[in-house]
C-alpha cells in the first residue's frame, strides 16, 4: 500500500499547528490575558476542540470536509462552554469545578461520529454501521497514535543520553527550548494519526472487539450472581461507605458496551453462536436492573444530603444508564428483530445523551442553582441544623447561585438565626475555602499570624528580621499550628537570621516550626528576592536541636569543606 503523502504532510502540519498553538494559550497568551482568564479559557478550549476533531476527522473525510466537521463542532461547544462559565464570577472557580469539563468531553465525543457520518455520508446521520464504525476507529486511531507519540519521545531522550555520552548535546539543546517539545509531540500525533488511517485495513477496531466479547460471559455470571444474592443479603447495607452508586454504573455502563460490542455493526458481524446470543440477550435484559439499583442509590444520598452539582451528575448519568437499559430491555422483549431495535436505541439515547450534554451548559440545567435550592430548603424543612450545613458552598462555592444563595440566608427568619448569622458572617470573610472551617469560625487570621511573625523570636539574640515574613495563606496556616503549640512553655516557632546563601545579597531566614506536635520540627528557608519570597523545605530537626539553637548553642559559617566544580555541576564531598 503506497502512503498517502498529501494526508501524512496535512496531518504533520496540523499537530505543528496545535502545538504551536497550545504553546502559545500556556506559555504566551497568560502574560497578555493575565487579566482576561474568561478569554484564555474561551480560546484553549477552542483551540482544542478544534484541533482534536480536525485531527480525528481528516483521513475519513477530505481535510475541507474535516475542517467543517471541527468548525462544526467546536464552535457550537465553546460557546455553550463560554456561557455555562458566566455562572461564576470566576471562571477559574468554573474550572475547578470538573463538571462542565466532563459534560463537554461527553458531548463532543458523541457529536463527532455523528458529525463524520453526515458529511461523509452526504446527510444520511443515522446509519448505524457509520456510526459504529467511525466511533471505534476513533477510539483505535487515537490509542495508536498516542503510543507512537510516547516511543517517538522514548528515542528522542535515548538519542539524547546516547549522543551525550560523545559530548554532543544538542538534542537536549534543543527540547530547552519551550517550544520544541509541544512541535514535536503534535507532529508525531499528526503523522502516526495519518499512517494508521493508511493501515485502517490492518489497523482495525476487530480485535478489540472480539477481545471485549470474550468478557461478556464473565459480567453476565457476575451481574447474575450480584442479583441472585441481593435479596438474601437483603438492602438495608447495599449502599455503604463505599460509593455504590458509582460502583453499579460502571457494572451498568460495561454491560451496555458489552452487549453493543457482541451485536457489532450489523446482524451478519455479530456474535453466531446460538449461547452467546443468548448471553447477550440476558445480559441486555439486566441491564436497566443495575442502572435502577444506581438511580436508587443516588436517590438515598440525595434523601440523605439534599442535591449538590456531583450528586446531579451522578443522577443524570444513572438516568442516561436506565434509559439504554429500557430500551433494551424492551428490543429483547419484543423478539426477533432485538439487534436491530438496540443498535437504533443505541443512536436515539446517544442523541438523548448529547442533549443532555447541551442543557448542563445551559440554563435550563443549572447544577449549582438546583443545588443551592436544595441545600437552604433542606435548612428552612429542618432536614438539616445551622450547625451541620455545609455552608461554604451554599453561600460562597457554587458560583452566582452561592450568591443568590447568600442573601436567601441572610433573609431567612430561623430560630437560631442568630448562629447562622454568625456562620455567615465567618463565610463572608474569609477569603476562600482555605480560610473557612466548617465549625463556623475561620482556621486562622492571617492578618493575626502575620502580626505574631513580626514579633517572632529571632534568634541569634538581638538580630531583628531582614524582612517581614509575608507568606501565602498556605504557608501562613502551617506555620500558625506551630505558633499556637506550646513546646517547653515557649511558642512552637521561631527564627534563624543569617546569611546562608552568600551568592545572594543580603540575609535569609530559617523558619522553624512545630507543625504536627512538641516532638520535632519543620525548617524552610524563606529568601527574598524580586519583591517577592520564595520558601522551600530543608529539613526537619528533632526538639532537643531546637532547644539547643534558643540556648544560643549554634554558629553560622560556612562548613569545613570544599566543592569540586565544572561547569554547572557541584560534587561536594560526604565522609
Amino acid at each position: 500500500m503506497k502512503p498517502d503523502v498529501p494526508l501524512r504532510i496535512t496531518l504533520t502540519i496540523s499537530g505543528i499547528l496545535a502545538g504551536l498553538a497550545g504553546w502559545q494559550l500556556v506559555e504566551i497568551l497568560p502574560d497578555y490575558l493575565q487579566d482576561n482568564f474568561r478569554l484564555l479559557m474561551t480560546l484553549g478550549i477552542f483551540t482544542g476542540l478544534f484541533f482534536s476533531v480536525f485531527l480525528v476527522a481528516a483521513g475519513p473525510l477530505r481535510p475541507a470536509a474535516a475542517f467543517l466537521a471541527a468548525l462544526i463542532v467546536a464552535v457550537p461547544a465553546t460557546i455553550l462552554f463560554l456561557w455555562a462559565s458566566f455562572r461564576y464570577a470566576d471562571p477559574a472557580a468554573f474550572l475547578e469545578s470538573g463538571l462542565p469539563i466532563i459534560a463537554l468531553m461527553f458531548g463532543t465525543g458523541i457529536a463527532v461520529p455523528f458529525t463524520i457520518t453526515v458529511l461523509a455520508r452526504r446527510g444520511d446521520w443515522s446509519d448505524y454501521a457509520t456510526l459504529f464504525t467511525e466511533a471505534w476507529n476513533i477510539f483505535t486511531r487515537s490509542t495508536a497514535a498516542a503510543v507512537f507519540t510516547g516511543i517517538v519521545w522514548m528515542v528522542v531522550l535515548l538519542s539524547d543520553q546516547l549522543l551525550r555520552l560523545v559530548g554532543l548535546t544538542f538534542i537536549g539543546d534543543l527540547l530547552k527550548h519551550e517550544v520544541v517539545p509541544s512541535v514535536l509531540t503534535g507532529a508525531a500525533l499528526g503523522l502516526a494519526l495519518a499512517v494508521v488511517h493508511e493501515l485502517s485495513a490492518y489497523v482495525t477496531p476487530y480485535l478489540i472487539l472480539r477481545l471485549l466479547r470474550l468478557l461478556l460471559p464473565l459480567v453476565l455470571v457476575v451481574s447474575v450472581i450480584f442479583l441472585a444474592a441481593l435479596p438474601l443479603r437483603g438492602l438495608s447495607d447495599l449502599f455503604g461507605n463505599f460509593s455504590s452508586a458509582l460502583i453499579l454504573m460502571s457494572i451498568a455502563f460495561g454491560a451496555m458496551t458489552l452487549v453493543t460490542v457482541a451485536l457489532d455493526q450489523r446482524d451478519e458481524d455479530a456474535v453466531d453462536a446460538v449461547w452467546m446470543q443468548y448471553a447477550t440477550r440476558a445480559l441486555a435484559l439486566l441491564v436497566p436492573a443495575l442502572a435502577a439499583l444506581a438511580v436508587w442509590a443516588v436517590l438515598i444520598r440525595v434523601g440523605e444530603y439534599g442535591w449538590t452539582p456531583e450528586r446531579l451528575a451522578a443522577m443524570t448519568a444513572a438516568v442516561v444508564l436506565l434509559g439504554y437499559g429500557l430500551s433494551y430491555a424492551v428490543a429483547v422483549l419484543r423478539g426477533a428483530r432485538w439487534m436491530y431495535l438496540i443498535r437504533r436505541a443505541n443512536v436515539w439515547m446517544a442523541l438523548a445523551t448529547l442533549g443532555l450534554c447541551v442543557l448542563w451548559l445551559t440554563p435550563l440545567l443549572n447544577a449549582e442553582r438546583i443545588s443551592v435550592n436544595s441545600q437552604i430548603a433542606r435548612l428552612e424543612a429542618g432536614k438539616v441544623t445551622v450547625a451541620d450545613i455545609d455552608l461554604w458552598p451554599v453561600a460562597r462555592g457554587w458560583g452566582r447561585a452561592a450568591d443568590a444563595g447568600l442573601a436567601r440566608l441572610k433573609a431567612l427568619n430561623l430560630p437560631d438565626q442568630a448562629a447562622l448569622n454568625t456562620r455567615i458572617a465567618a463565610v463572608e470573610g474569609a477569603k476562600s475555602a482555605w480560610d473557612y472551617s466548617d465549625d463556623g469560625g475561620q482556621r486562622f487570621d492571617a492578618t493575626a499570624v502575620k502580626a505574631a511573625l513580626a514579633a517572632i523570636e529571632v534568634l541569634p539574640a538581638g538580630t531583628k528580621l531582614p524582612f517581614a515574613l509575608d507568606l501565602d495563606e498556605y504557608a501562613l496556616e502551617q506555620v500558625s499550628k506551630g505558633c499556637d503549640r506550646d513546646v517547653l512553655g515557649k511558642p512552637g516557632c521561631l527564627v534563624v537570621v543569617g546569611d546562608f546563601l552568600t551568592d545572594l545579597p543580603g540575609q535569609e531566614v530559617m523558619l522553624i516550626y512545630f507543625e504536627y506536635d512538641s516532638t520535632g520540627a519543620q525548617v524552610t528557608l524563606v529568601v527574598q528576592g524580586a519583591g517577592a519570597l520564595t520558601t522551600s523545605d530543608i529539613g526537619y530537626i528533632q526538639a532537643d536541636t531546637v532547644q539547643r539553637l534558643r540556648d544560643g548553642e549554634f554558629t553560622i559559617g560556612a562548613p569545613p569543606i570544599q566543592v569540586l566544580t565544572t561547569g554547572n555541576v557541584t560534587l561536594t564531598p560526604r565522609p
